[in-house]
């Protein structure tokens, strides 16, 4: 899992990055507070994710309440390197240890794909 993010040089805070559920991961401190370029670019950080290992019987109960599922939580924490404790989290992205081959959870990822469907002449909407 990517994490795509503001960094900025002003206003921003830090994150800690954890993992429950269906899956764990190395608990990440991310600061989007930069300050020697100036901008305000987006950023990416890599998640690993690995499945929780569970035994048969366990697997059943916890499918049963919903435990399955991989909660990925980021909580702002209470220092920053800016004094401030601005994230914005701008999209989560599925892909491998290399952004090559990233997808994105996007809007405007899915409306480039339809608007490139059309104009490669085939027509993906109903009416």
């Amino acid at each position: 899992l990517w994490l795509g993010y503001l960094r900025s040089y002003e206003h921003m805070g830090r994150v800690r990055v954890s993992c429950d559920g269906g899956c764990s991961c190395l608990a990440t401190l991310i600061d989007a507070h930069d300050t020697k370029d100036g901008v305000s670019v987006t950023d990416v950080r890599r998640v690993v994710l690995r499945a929780a290992r569970r035994g048969v019987g366990e697997e059943r109960e916890a499918a049963g309440r919903g435990a399955g599922c991989c909660s990925v939580r980021l909580r702002v924490a209470q220092g920053s390197s800016s004094g401030e404790h601005k994230f914005k989290l701008m999209s989560l992205l599925l892909g491998g240890a290399d952004a090559n081959s990233l997808q994105t959870f996007s809007l405007r990822v899915a409306a480039s794909a339809s608007e490139t469907a059309v104009a490669g002449g085939r027509s993906t909407g109903t009416g």
